[in-house]
């Protein structure tokens, strides 16, 4: 990487655990995963590794399953902590963070006189630095299997206590372009709103949500399936308890005041979901008034766009509402057809 990087837009300073900038294959993809506690150590063998390709991404990963709850979090501490160091430092790989700012992102209360108890964090920097990722994206491909930590130390009989870590060379080609994040794929993460959602799927489904840009509402099953780690779709017989799972997941949204509303296709077998955030709109009688009339990003990759004559009366009688009008992104997507 060049040291020279004055005539670039880069990554800044991250200040607070809200706005950590994190590369979207961590957030959009089943990179980190629901698993339950129980079975956070289980060794994953090659032949049962995650694997997922799609037009942006393509990656298998193998020797553990990362978790959403704790290696998630965890490896946005340290990537915090990374991107600062590289301020002053262009060429850093290793930092060093205190064993309180870790408990204090996971929100968890340990006996200060207990080694074990610190299990957890070490646990997850084992998984963190024995992961097996072959990865292929734009700007970066691996040419075997590596982790995402090259090495990780617990110091705890220091004071204060800390942790050393170095990032491997796959972390360091996944943010190659921190120096010029025109061409990153990133999106700054509220970490301690993702680690606050204690349910496992709908913990990664704030990931993925918060991750998407305010004109993408419209998801297909099999995309979210994949996210969530649901394999019935393969099983006609059991899609339907998929899309259960996925829909008691977005009530549980609703209730914490993430999400807004949420509407299937009308048919039965229904294979797409709308869903609209707070950060759009968080009037629920607005939503419910505009739901069916806004533009589906699947229409963007359309050669010609269908117009419907009665939608666009009532999307032109919408963009008239003063309530309506103070949602900036919203009469974006009420905007009419041409």
């Amino acid at each position: 990487m060049s040291d020279d990087i004055s005539d670039k837009k880069k990554l800044g300073y991250v200040k607070s655990n809200k706005q950590i900038p994190m590369c979207n294959i961590f957030n959009r993809t089943p990179f980190f995963v629901p698993v339950h506690a129980n079975h956070y150590n289980k060794v994953i063998s090659k032949k049962d590794a995650i694997e997922f390709k799609s037009q942006i991404y393509d990656f298998k990963l193998y020797g553990f399953k990362l978790n959403n709850k704790v290696d998630y979090p965890i490896l946005a501490l340290i990537i915090k902590h990374w991107v600062n160091k590289r301020q002053t430092e262009g060429k850093a790989v290793t930092v060093r963070i205190e064993l309180d700012e870790f408990i204090e992102l996971l929100s968890t209360k340990y006996s200060q006189t207990r080694q074990k108890n610190y299990d957890p964090i070490k646990q997850s920097l084992h998984r963190l630095s024995k992961v097996k990722i072959s990865l292929n994206i734009k700007y970066y491909k691996t040419d075997e299997a590596l982790p995402i930590l090259a090495f990780e130390k617990f110091y705890y009989k220091t004071k204060p206590k800390y942790i050393k870590v170095r990032v491997s060379e796959l972390l360091e080609g996944i943010y190659s372009k921190m120096w010029n994040i025109s061409l990153l794929d990133f999106t700054f993460m509220n970490v301690i709103q993702i680690k606050s959602v204690l349910n496992i799927h709908s913990n990664v489904l704030t990931k993925f949500l918060m991750s998407q840009d305010y004109d993408y509402i419209d998801f297909k099953l099999e995309a979210l399936e994949k996210l969530l780690g649901f394999k019935y779709k393969e099983q006609k017989q059991y899609a339907s308890i998929s899309r259960f799972k996925i829909t008691k997941t977005l009530d549980a949204l609703v209730k914490s005041e993430f999400i807004t509303q949420y509407k299937t296709e009308t048919t039965r077998g229904w294979d797409q979901i709308r869903i609209i955030p707070v950060t759009l709109c968080d009037d629920l009688e607005i939503v419910n008034q505009v739901i069916d009339l806004l533009k589906s990003n699947f229409s963007n990759f359309r050669s010609k766009p269908v117009i419907n004559e009665e939608k666009e009366k009532l999307k032109a009688k919408a963009r008239l509402d003063p309530k309506i009008k103070k949602y900036e992104n919203l009469m974006i997507l009420l905007a009419r057809i041409e």
